[in-house]
């Protein structure tokens, strides 16, 4: 797992460190768009991300369906660039992995990581997430 050192973002039921929990069941509630940004320890090979659903115990949350990841590019003078986006993820089951995985040649050097949530599965105003992981090479 990667180290980080600071998680700033959106107000959330539970710390943002949480969505990284290796806890199953642990999620982060968000109302309207939620935008997390990752800071890490040192720099990074970004390769992709895995997002874990969480285990809802109310029906009425949802899932993320839309989202983009944004990182800052250490080789272009530290710009932020969008590196991947989401649009109309479908449900999945509780506790469900899914990685996303950035091409080879797409892979960036990043001291950070931003994840900001726009879209729910069936428009519902609250969305949780189990776990929002890190990929590197």
């Amino acid at each position: 797992m990667v180290g980080f050192v600071n998680v700033s973002g959106s107000a959330t039921t539970q710390c943002p460190e949480e969505i990284t929990s290796l806890d199953d069941g642990k999620y982060t509630v968000m109302e309207g768009d939620a935008s997390y940004t990752y800071t890490f320890e040192k720099p990074i090979l970004f390769a992709g991300y895995m997002i874990k659903t969480a285990f809802a115990e109310d029906p009425a949350n949802g899932q993320p369906k839309d989202w983009t990841i944004k990182v800052n590019d250490l080789l272009e003078g530290g710009s932020d660039i969008q590196i991947d986006e989401v649009t109309g993820e479908v449900e999945r089951g509780p506790l469900e992995e899914k990685e996303y995985h950035i091409a080879e040649d797409k892979e960036v050097w990043t001291d950070s990581v931003t994840i900001n949530i726009t879209g729910r599965v069936n428009d519902l105003d609250v969305c949780e997430i189990g776990r929002f992981s890190i990929l590197t090479s």
